[in-house]
């Protein structure tokens, strides 16, 4: 009989061993869950400030393709349309 609550609490404290080191790889995981989401998060931040620049861009050509037009539209070879 001792033989056998032995063998039981042998296996016990290679069970607790196991939890022990399941928690442990639980804490890390959690910890780098955590730090993907804070990265993920600035990502998201950048992603937005590149994207209101792009947009900014994308205006300012916009206006300067237009001004072309008018250029060209003022400034002809022959020089009929001339505002000056």
């Amino acid at each position: 009989m001792n033989h056998a609550i032995a063998e039981l609490q042998k296996r016990a404290g290679f069970l607790e061993g196991e939890i022990e080191d399941a928690q442990d790889f639980a804490r890390r995981a959690a910890g780098k869950a955590t730090d993907a989401r804070l990265e993920l998060k600035r990502a998201e931040e950048e992603a937005e400030k590149k994207r209101d620049v792009l947009l900014q861009l994308h205006s300012e050509r916009e206006e300067l393709l237009s001004a072309i037009e008018i250029l060209r539209g003022t400034d002809r070879p022959d020089g009929s349309g001339r505002d000056d």
